[in-house]
């Protein structure tokens, strides 16, 4: 089955929840454990996802989410604390 891609809507770390905007603009629920091979990263927002989608009767949610575009870091990351 092919992978539909979308776009992260917004993703809260210390919730480990958000959502992505799939193509056809409907927006579908997200949770940090439906993130295949992330190697730690996190969804940032407007970053490019590939998944599989299930419709279950609380509502549409993602899974094996593939975080596509690496995103980079602002400048606030990159300064020397």
């Amino acid at each position: 089955m092919p992978k539909q891609r979308g776009t992260v809507k917004w993703f809260d770390r210390h919730k480990r929840y958000g959502f992505i905007i799939g193509e056809q603009g409907e927006q579908i629920f997200m949770r940090q454990n439906a993130l295949y091979e992330a190697d730690g990263r996190r969804p940032c927002e407007g970053q490019l996802a590939l998944y599989h989608g299930r419709y279950p009767a609380k509502g549409p949610e993602v899974l094996n989410v593939e975080l596509v575009e690496t995103m980079r870091p602002s400048s606030r990351d990159t300064k020397e604390r």
